[in-house]
């Protein structure tokens, strides 16, 4: 499946989105670190493993072609992917297992660790599992026969628990025979000391109130010592009299402050101006003043603006006009224009009065005639009242009711004798039923009345025309008049609205006539012969209306003017007179009004503010004196109490507060001592049997204490007599009911028969372990699985046949990855081959196992720096075989790199395998950042490189700081020193073209001879010695042990965290000797350290390679092992005998003197 497009809208990390289109073969993808390489590689990952964190935000769209269907996905942040095929939603595709999609990615880390990560460990156990026939023969091994060997220890030290157990019973039986014989003569003296303890108390007691009688005396002859007021001392009295005179004169200074503020805050009040005018007439005189302020404002605009239109109706006069404006025919203009406004205003408003007296609801209606007599008649029916009807039944007689009861109860109270209360029921009663007698009599009243009322208004509606029935409720008959008035009001309203119409019509006519002969006459007078149709009279008789109105107008507003003026300045001066007694000035204007405003308010509000801050003060001195008068009060009170002078009073109390503890004290110890002489009393008045008192008086204190001593060992004897009985008697009853010793036999016979048991199983488990490996070893020789086959060709491709790909069996039988020298014919483990060698070998596995075991779809291939490591040779050699094998199985590769220099290396070994160029994919571009800054190819060091000159080759070593060869290390990591110690012009050459090691030699062999002017003769001379040294140090390594790290140790999880400090220690003074480490810890260096650990330790030790038990060979062993295993670079002419000898002497010398090539004397000649 490959990917054709990606759309990346939201990454972790990158704010904006890019797009990216991939070629179907091989895509390199370049960009500087955080150009979003990998998170571009996770994004495409997570459509086919959803299990692949994506972080947030995330948001990603991609089209993939698997042969000719064509895919899309998108995934939103932490949801699942979809997925749609041919634009169809469709489940997403089969895609490989979580072991095969860690091998889809490989980045450096994964392909450079020293021992491979831990998917590598993953496919080797695989291919192990298939070597053995798809049986896990170490897992069954495990589970036919498991390690008994823990099972065995713990069974052995059962056995070992029950034979001391045997013995311990067998000595504790013997051990009770003996007290059982001493049992008498213990019980004998347990009953003489009993008899002790009994009369101990007594004699106790009666030493004890001798001595406490003694004590009493001397207690009070102390007491008596102490002054008579003692009783009336308390602890505090002190303290509380230092804090009464400190507060008393805390006080008196505070009282002094109060008054001195109290006089300052008066002085300042007096200071201030006391106004009395009132600042809210102030205030509305400054409203006024802005208010006239703002009509003065408008007037002047309003008075431009007359004289505007002043302006502008002179214009509109003729010329000359408005000169004969007031000239007699002007006059005679004016009054004629008049006239004629007149008469034509008269005659428009009569032929209004005309049309609307002409409108057909004027017709006069028989039925409305005399309509207003008979409204108002109507309206007087309505302005009868009412009668009241009296009160309301039901309540009437509940009063009665209330009264009748007040009444008899009032009565029966008289006749009881209760004279208060019975006359005030019965003269309310009475009062009552007076009250309801009157109530009754005017309801009687009303209901005539009422009825009189009703026949009145029936007569007067049936006098006015209407038909009312005698059963008719008030409420419709004043309804049915109310219709009526209605509509007699509305027929009355119109005929009155037509009378005034006719009125005014006949008026108008009059005035029109007079206004025809008042224009008329005018004519007349004047001589006018003028009609209104002339243009000159109708242009005249416009102009001057509205030019005098103008002239009016702006004269009238002049005048406002004037007398807002002077409005203004009485305003102003009435300020003045508010404002001089807050000391202000009269104010010339609005704003120098409101300003002196704001300053009286505030004169005002600080004369408030003094005047509290007095009340304040007088306020708080009274607190204070009252405070002066309770402390003297409670000084008065202390000195009554102690009946102390006032002179002096401080001493007294000072002296009598540091005598009360010590009175105290005696007085509770004549108490206590009061208490014991009474119990000490009671007790010696019972004394215990066969005890005489009167020898106890005749006793001196030294028989007494002798006795008393005597009596106490007794007694003491007798309670640990009394325990040890009943031991004995405990012990000896439990050993005859448990039979413990029977038991403990029973025990011991049972684990010895486990204990041989359990050896015959673990003889047994042993024989099936090596018949399963001897099975396990005879399938491997016979059977290869095609994945190890398909790695394995991948790996000489890439190595170009140098190695083979093998599997071997680990420590823990699992298996383990090598690579094997075809020309040395030694198994190299990944730790022991250069980092380029294991990277080629790591990605034929993942490539061997993609192509072998998946299934479905194939998604792309990701390489994330995987190739940084190589040298340009292996380079170009796994880029060819890479490409290759992508075109063979149509596959796409993702190669991510921050070196642009790795695009073009790409595309040269693409053109070498006549293979279609790589596209080359710029993130930096894409995302517009800066491009890719290539990194600086590994260049020869700072240091200058001194020439050999006349130096020998120690020499020469020290001058060139040669590093300690470390046998434990890879051989490629060796300075070219220990190869061409002999050689030195050939060692200058190869450090000035920076190849200071064997493995840095390797990788660049093939630049060397341009680089360092290299034979081929020389260099496979060098081949060949570095193959001699790779074999060398395995074969030295044997019988001895690599130092044991103290993380090694930690990580073991063996020790634990309290021995684990100590055990470091010994282990640092041996200098990582695991050996000597172990024979410490035998011989007890480590105090209590459990020696069940040791054997553990020393399996872990033996397994990881810190211990080897094996004869460490001597030199001529070595040479001769040495010289066998070279026989092929010696047969090709490539090394000599000799040579191979001088060289492992060499090296020989230089690891017995702990590796240093300074130390080693050259013997080359």
């Amino acid at each position: 499946m490959r990917l054709i497009e990606l759309n990346a809208r939201r990454l972790p990390g990158i704010p904006h989105g890019f797009q990216v289109e991939a070629a179907p073969g091989v895509n390199v993808i370049t960009g500087p670190n955080g150009s979003g390489k990998s998170s571009l590689t996770r994004a495409i990952r997570s459509l086919f493993w959803p299990g692949i964190p994506t972080g947030a935000p995330f948001s990603v769209e991609a089209r993939f072609q698997d042969e000719a269907i064509v895919w899309q996905a998108a995934r939103e942040d932490g949801r699942p992917p979809r997925w749609w095929r041919d634009g169809a939603e469709h489940p997403a595709p089969t895609v490989p297992g979580e072991t095969l999609q860690r091998c889809y990615e490989m980045g450096i880390l994964d392909l450079v660790l020293p021992s491979g990560g831990e998917v590598e460990r993953e496919l080797a156990a695989i291919i192990n599992r298939e070597i053995s026939g798809g049986v896990d023969l170490v897992a069954t091994a495990r589970t036919l026969f498991p390690d008994r060997r823990a099972l065995a220890t713990r069974r052995q030290r059962n056995w070992q628990e029950a034979r001391r157990l045997l013995a311990e019973r067998q000595q504790e039986q013997r051990r009770l025979a003996a007290e059982e014989r001493q049992l008498a003569e213990l019980r004998r003296q347990s009953a003489a000391g009993r008899l002790a303890a009994d009369h101990l108390p007594w004699w106790r007691d009666f030493v004890q109130h001798a001595e406490a009688a003694e004590r009493m005396g001397e207690l009070q002859v102390r007491l008596a010592s102490f002054p008579a007021a003692m009783d009336r001392v308390r602890a505090d009295d002190a303290q509380t009299l230092a804090r009464l005179q400190q507060e008393q004169s805390a006080n008196r200074h505070a009282q002094e402050e109060a008054a001195d503020r109290l006089q300052q805050a008066r002085a300042a009040m007096l200071e201030q101006n006391r106004p009395e005018a009132d600042l809210e007439s102030v205030a509305r005189y400054c409203e006024a003043l802005a208010t006239l302020e703002q009509r003065r404002g408008n007037t002047a605009a309003e008075r431009v603006r007359a004289e505007a239109r002043l302006e502008q109706a002179r214009r509109d006069l003729a010329p000359g006009q408005d000169q004969e404006i007031g000239t007699p025919a002007a006059e005679a203009y004016d009054q004629l224009a008049r006239a004629f406004a007149r008469l034509a205003e008269r005659e428009g408003r009569k032929e209004g009065l005309d049309n609307l007296l002409q409108w057909p609801e004027w017709e006069t209606d028989p039925r409305a005639e005399g309509a207003a007599a008979r409204r108002d008649h109507l309206r007087s029916l309505l302005l009868l009242t009412s009668p009241d009807r009296g009160p309301v039944p039901w309540l009437f007689w509940l009063s009665g009711l209330v009264a009748l009861i007040a009444l008899g109860g009032g009565v029966w109270e008289i006749l009881d004798g209760r004279w208060p209360l019975g006359p005030i029921l019965a003269v309310a009663g009475l009062v009552g039923l007076g009250n309801l007698v009157g109530a009754e009599r005017k309801r009687r009243k009303h209901r005539s009345a009422h009825a009189a009322r009703q026949g009145e208004i029936l007569s007067a509606a049936q006098a006015a025309g209407l038909g009312l029935d005698q059963d008719e409720s008030p409420a419709e008959i004043a309804r049915l008049l109310e219709e009526q008035i209605a509509l007699l009001s509305t027929t009355a309203a119109r005929d009155q609205w037509r009378a005034f119409l006719e009125g005014r019509r006949r008026t108008l006519t009059t005035e029109t006539g007079e206004a025809a002969e008042a224009l008329a006459r005018l004519r007349r007078d004047h001589g006018l012969e003028l009609e209104l149709e002339d243009p000159d009279l109708l242009n005249l008789l416009q102009a001057l209306p509205r030019y005098r109105a103008a002239r009016d107008e702006a004269a009238a507003l002049a005048a406002e003017e004037q007398q807002q003026q002077e409005e203004r300045d009485r305003l102003l001066a009435r300020l003045g007179a508010e404002l001089a007694p807050f000391g202000e000035d009269a104010p010339p204007d609005l704003v120098k009004a409101q300003a002196a405003l704001q300053r009286a308010r505030r004169k005002v509000e600080l004369l408030r503010e003094r005047q509290q801050a007095v009340s304040r003060e007088e306020a708080s001195l009274r607190e204070k004196q009252r405070e002066g008068k309770r402390l003297q009060e409670d000084w008065e009170a202390l000195r009554r109490r102690l009946n102390a002078p006032a002179e002096g009073l401080r001493v007294t109390v000072e002296s009598l507060v540091s005598q009360r503890p010590a009175w105290q004290e005696a007085q509770e110890a004549v108490a206590g001592q009061r208490a014991v002489l009474a119990t000490l009393e009671t007790r010696l008045q019972n004394p215990p049997a066969g005890l005489d008192p009167a020898a106890a008086e005749r006793k001196d204190e030294k028989e007494l204490a002798e006795l008393l001593e005597d009596l106490r060992t007794r007694a003491a004897e007798s309670e640990a007599l009394t325990v040890q009985i009943a031991q004995v008697e405990q012990r000896i009853h439990d050993a005859r009911r448990a039979h413990k010793v029977a038991e403990a036999t029973a025990a011991e016979d049972a684990a010895r028969e486990e204990l041989a048991e359990l050896r015959r199983e673990m003889q047994d488990a042993a024989l099936g372990r090596l018949l399963l490996e001897d099975v396990e070893r005879s399938h491997q020789r016979a059977t290869r699985p095609r994945v190890l086959e398909q790695a394995g060709h991948l790996f000489r491709q890439f190595t170009g046949d140098l190695y083979e790909l093998r599997v071997v069996p680990g420590p823990d039988r699992q298996g383990l990855f090598v690579a094997h020298d075809l020309q040395a014919g030694v198994n190299l483990g990944l730790a022991e081959i250069s980092d380029g060698t294991r990277a080629q070998l790591l990605l034929a596995v993942r490539l061997a196992f993609i192509t072998e075991n998946e299934a479905g779809a194939r998604p792309p291939l990701f390489l994330d720096e995987s190739l940084t490591a190589s040298d340009p040779g292996r380079f170009a050699a796994i880029a060819r075989n890479l490409t290759r094998w992508a075109d063979t199985h149509q596959r796409q590769v993702f190669y991510l790199t921050s070196q642009p220099a790795d695009a073009a290396a790409w595309q040269q070994a693409m053109a070498e395998a006549d293979l279609p160029a790589a596209r080359v994919i710029d993130l930096a571009a894409r995302r517009g950042l800066a491009a890719a800054a290539e990194l600086p190819p590994p260049v020869v060091a700072t240091r200058p490189i001194p020439a050999p000159g006349q130096r020998d080759a120690t020499a020469y070593a020290r001058a060139l700081q040669v590093p300690v060869l470390d046998p434990w290390r890879a051989a490629g990591e060796a300075h070219l020193w220990y190869l061409l110690h002999d050689e030195p012009e050939e060692l200058h050459r190869l450090l000035l073209a920076a190849t200071p090691t064997l493995g840095l030699y390797r990788a660049r062999r093939d630049q060397l001879p341009v680089l360092a002017r290299m034979e081929p003769t020389e260099l496979a001379r060098i081949d060949a010695r570095g193959t001699a040294l790779e074999t060398f140090l395995p074969l030295w390594r044997i019988g001895r042990s690599r130092p044991l790290p103290a993380h090694e140790l930690e990580s073991s999880k063996l020790i634990s965290e309290s021995f684990l400090p100590r055990c470091l220690d010994a282990l640092a003074a041996r200098q990582g000797d695991a050996h000597l480490f172990l024979q410490d810890l035998r011989q007890g260096r480590v105090p209590r350290f459990r020696r069940a650990v040791i054997p553990k330790l020393e399996e872990f030790c033996e397994r990881e390679g810190f211990l080897d038990k094996r004869e460490p060979l001597a030199l001529e062993a070595l040479l001769g092992r040495l010289q066998s295993q070279l026989l092929g670079q010696i047969r090709r002419d490539h090394l000599t005998i000799q040579e191979t000898r001088h060289l492992a002497e060499t090296w020989w010398r230089v690891l017995e003197s702990d590796g240093t090539a300074g130390e080693v004397t050259d013997r080359s000649s």
